[in-house]
């Protein structure tokens, strides 16, 4: 993360999309690959299921073939006389040269005819040999006999597998005289012609007693291994498959179930596809893919490289131009202004960081200012205090004499003080009814104000009255100029008078309208019947408070009559007290104390202002660090 943290903008992008390149490819190569190994596995399944479809229909060919044969046999008149007869002879005179030209020309390997229920009669393959009961093992003679029907299919025999047609035969009469077979073997040569047919290897394996497996037949050059074990699950239904290199070829083995006729396995098939061609072309397939991945890595790579430097030159240089702006904002300068260039987002990059210089400065312009009026009345305070401090001392000194000729008013200073403090008691009387008065003149003009709003109101309703007064004028001159039209449209149209029908609904609308502001006058006038009332109430509460106003004035005048008699014995206090200022001294030297605690006070303000004079200098040389565009 710290040498993620310390790469540049530029190296940061061509990382990413680089590694966004190589995934990608990675991915799209990994897929084809998938796909061409489904692809493959999907021909080898193919190639498979038409091995084994191959070996199914040469089955099925030799079987039809053998049961046309024997159907014709059985159909032969001369044959069913001489079977029903009983004569070999005659039998086999009929037979052995059919049997002869098809052993020779499709492999036919016997033909025999039996008795029910599974009894040899002839063997025209092995004519000296009949008689035996052969219902033990010959399960398809037994039941062609036993149903009349023909049986065909692949059956064990002491010989081995064979493919084996049996169809009854009937006599002259048309009765059941027993059956005839032609039969098939399955084995070398069965093989070799499925070989040479379908180009796909075969074996056959078939089950001895001991529960072992023994090759039968088999075209393979190099035999796939396969034990007793998979043998027999394939004779339990399995179907085994296995990838193999026989003989430096690559060959898909499978092995599966041999049915015979009634569905029961009768062996193993063993079947060998060469897939070298699918595997071949599976391979180029993959090395195409994998060079077709290195050329989008490869060309990916660049486009990415070069697109990321495009886009790390459209962000750091703007970005680079900004921090070059920044910097000489911090070294004072504020008259620069960010470029509107680049991308959308680095211009309102530089529109914020123009509003941002642009706020600064003028925040460090209403400073300058403000320092500089600050120095001019730091001045203009340092001015007065002076001043101040000289009538202070003056006042000191005026005290100090005051203080020399106080003395002789000292004697008198308790009648004064008695005589004011009656003085005082009248006057707070005389305050107090005042107060009231003050009072009661609010309240009166409270009253006043709500007495002209109560006017107002009035003033606006008969306002409106006017109003409504001339929209019944308006909607009057309008009917009476309807009702003339409607006369001269009935005088001018003959027929029943439509257009008066016409005019005299639009009279009637617009007496509806003189109704309605008929009514709009009506509630006008209740409008200013209850200003009226509320008129009447305001201005006789304002009687009543008159009239407090006079109680009031009556307790005013009593109260200055005490006053006027304290005033007097006030009078002859102070002649009286005319020669004692002692007191009055002690007073004036704490005056002088005081006006020299003011002195103390004024300097110290003086002080004061020419410090407050001095941090304005200071602060107007910070703010001339910055230069600003005035």
């Amino acid at each position: 993360m710290r040498i993620w943290s310390r790469l540049p903008l530029a190296g940061k992008l061509v990382l990413v999309s680089s590694a966004l390149v190589v995934a990608a490819t990675a991915t799209g190569v990994a897929t084809t690959l998938q796909v061409s190994e489904r692809l493959t596995s999907a021909a080898v399944d193919r190639a498979v299921e038409d091995a084994a479809a191959g070996f199914t229909q040469a089955v099925n060919e030799q079987t039809k073939r053998a049961e046309s044969m024997a159907v014709l046999v059985a159909q032969d008149p001369e044959v069913r006389a001489a079977f029903a007869a009983g004569d070999r002879d005659r039998l086999l005179a009929l037979t052995e040269d059919s049997f002869a030209v098809l052993k020779a020309d499709y492999g036919l390997q016997q033909l025999q005819f039996h008795t029910p229920p599974a009894t040899s009669f002839l063997r025209v393959h092995k004519p000296e040999k009949s008689g035996d009961d052969l219902s033990s093992f010959r399960h398809t003679v037994v039941a062609a006999n036993a149903d009349q029907t023909m049986v065909s299919g692949i059956e064990s025999g002491v010989a081995g597998l064979g493919l084996r047609a049996v169809v009854p035969v009937q006599g002259p009469d048309g009765a059941h005289i027993g059956t005839v077979e032609f039969g098939l073997s399955v084995d070398q040569s069965f093989l070799d012609r499925f070989h040479e047919s379908f180009g796909v290897d075969a074996a056959l394996l078939l089950p001895a007693e001991d529960g072992t497996y023994t090759l039968a037949a088999t075209t393979f050059a190099t035999a796939p291994s396969l034990t007793d074990a998979e043998a027999a699950a394939a004779m339990n239904g399995d179907t085994l498959r296995q990838q193999a290199d026989l003989g430096g070829v690559p060959t898909v083995v499978t092995g599966e179930a041999l049915m015979d006729y009634s569905g029961a396995p009768a062996g193993v098939l063993v079947l060998g596809i060469d897939v070298s061609s699918l595997t071949s072309v599976a391979a180029t397939a993959r090395t195409q893919g994998l060079l077709a991945g290195l050329v989008v890595l490869v060309v990916g790579l660049v486009l990415s490289l070069l697109v990321a430097r495009a886009i790390g030159r459209s962000i750091t240089e703007p970005v680079g131009r900004l921090g070059a702006l920044l910097a000489r904002v911090a070294g004072g300068d504020l008259t620069q202004r960010a470029e509107r260039q680049g991308s959308r987002e680095v211009v309102e990059m530089a529109d914020s960081l123009n509003a941002t210089l642009d706020s600064i400065g003028g925040t460090v312009r209403s400073i300058r200012d403000a320092s500089r009026r600050l120095a001019a009345s730091s001045e203009g305070m340092a001015g007065v205090v002076g001043d101040l401090s000289i009538r202070t001392e003056e006042a000191t000194q005026g005290a100090q004499a005051a203080a020399g000729t106080s003395g002789e008013v000292s004697s008198h200073v308790s009648v004064v003080a008695s005589a004011t403090t009656e003085m005082g008691a009248s006057i707070a009387e005389i305050a107090s009814s005042a107060a009231t008065a003050a009072e009661v003149a609010h309240r009166a003009r409270e009253t006043a104000d709500r007495t002209g709003v109560t006017v107002g109101q009035l003033s606006a309703a008969t306002a409106e009255i006017g109003e409504a007064v001339r929209t019944v004028t308006a909607i009057a001159g309008q009917t009476n100029l309807l009702a003339l039209n409607a006369t001269i449209e009935s005088a001018r149209v003959g027929e029943a008078g439509k257009g008066f029908a016409v005019v005299a609904s639009e009279v009637k609308e617009l007496a509806q309208q003189t109704a309605h502001f008929t009514e709009e006058i009506s509630a006008k006038i209740e409008a200013i019947r209850s200003g009226s009332d509320a008129a009447v109430a305001a201005i006789a509460e304002i009687s009543e408070v008159v009239e407090q106003v006079n109680d009031l004035q009556q307790a005013i005048a009593s109260a200055v009559e005490q006053q006027s008699a304290t005033t007097a014995e006030i009078g002859r206090s102070v002649n009286e007290a005319a020669g004692g200022t002692e007191e009055i001294a002690r007073a004036m030297s704490g005056v002088v104390a005081t006006a020299q605690a003011a002195l103390g006070d004024a300097r110290a303000t003086d002080r004061a202002s020419h410090d407050l004079a001095e941090l304005a200098t200071q602060l107007d040389g910070l703010v001339q660090h910055f230069d600003l565009a005035d």
